[in-house]
Parts: structure tokens; sequence; C-alpha cells
């Protein structure tokens, strides 16, 4: 249930090339300025995907995956755009050479009233609490965050503030600090 976004690059060339970290694109700032507003986002470490965007040396005819949180950088993008479409792109740049975006046709065009990338979904304060957990824990290789979301749940379904979060976090996960993430998942079920 969480949005990701997954930017394949393919070295279509004949010899080995290294390529700059990938990135979505979000349009132009202003139609008269050329610079373009693009967003690197924390990868998700999933099963086909690479754990982390950096540099790396593609050889010929080699392709990868990266798989980003696709909605949190989407939300940064409409701070800078408040109230207007979003169009979204896939960016990499080889080094040393220009940028390459992704087909125009293979856009992401996101509407400002839109909370989610499936139409189909209803958005209830409980997949937003557990979004806010996802992002949290996403990027921890050790956290169970299915473990996590049924101690949170249950403890949101019985009326709890951030700091019986904390506390259920902690149990949970005990080796961490949990207070911002138990803010913003309070946060995200009282919206």
């Amino acid at each position: 249930m969480v949005d990701l976004a997954r930017v394949t690059v393919t070295n279509i060339g004949r010899t080995a090339v290294s390529i700059s970290p990938l990135e979505l694109d979000f349009g132009r700032r202003t139609w008269w300025r050329s610079d373009r507003t693009g967003f690197s986002g924390f990868p998700v470490p999933i099963q086909e995907g690479k754990a982390k965007n950096k540099r790396r040396r593609l050889e010929p005819g080699e392709a990868v995956d990266i798989y980003f949180d696709a909605w949190a950088l989407i939300e940064s993008a409409r701070q800078h755009a408040p109230g207007k479409k979003v169009q979204v792109r896939g960016k990499c740049a080889a080094v040393s050479r220009k940028p390459t975006l992704s087909s125009r046709r293979l856009r992401w065009t996101i509407s400002p009233e839109t909370e989610c990338l499936r139409p189909y979904i209803t958005v209830t304060p409980e997949l937003r609490a557990f979004w806010a957990l996802w992002c949290a824990l996403a990027r921890k290789r050790d956290a169970s965050i299915s473990v996590a979301w049924f101690a949170v749940r249950q403890a949101l379904s019985e009326g709890a503030d951030s700091n019986k979060l904390v506390e259920v976090l902690d149990d949970c996960m005990p080796d961490d600090f949990h207070h911002f993430t138990a803010m913003q998942i309070h946060d995200a079920y009282r919206q």
C-alpha cells in the first residue's frame, strides 16, 4: 500500500559508462528558465532493486532499477508549486554529459487534490499512519515493519497519544529513537 517509483537506466551503448545518482524530475520552475526541479530520494531496498542511489558504472547492455518512495518526493515538489499539477519523470546523467529524461509519454501527471497514486484506494487515517511508519522504518534493514505496524495499529485504535506510541515502538525496536516517528504517525492518524 505504499507508492513507489521505479527508475530503470539501461546502457544501450557499446562502452561502459558511469552514471550519476537517479532522481525524479518535476519539470521547469518557470517556462522561461532552463533549470529543472529534481529530487533524489532514499532508495527502498527491495528484492530486485538497488539499495543505494550512488554513482555507478554500467557495462554495455546492463540495466539498473532503483525504487524510490515517490509520494514523499511528490509532496516536496508540491510545496514548490502549490495548487498546480505536478508532472513526474525519471532523470539520470552519464558522467560529464547532459542529463537524460524519461519519455514524455511515460510521465505521471498528478493533480493537486490527489492523495495517492492509485485512484481506487480510499485514503483513511489508518493508511496515513501506516505510510508514516513505513517511511520512517523502510530504510532500516533490520526493522520489522509488520510487527511494528500491528502494535501501532492496536495502540491507535485504543486512542494512544504520541507518548504511548513511543513506548509501543520501543517495545518493538528497543535500540532506536522513536519520538519523531511517533509524532509523525500520530499526526497522520489525526488528519
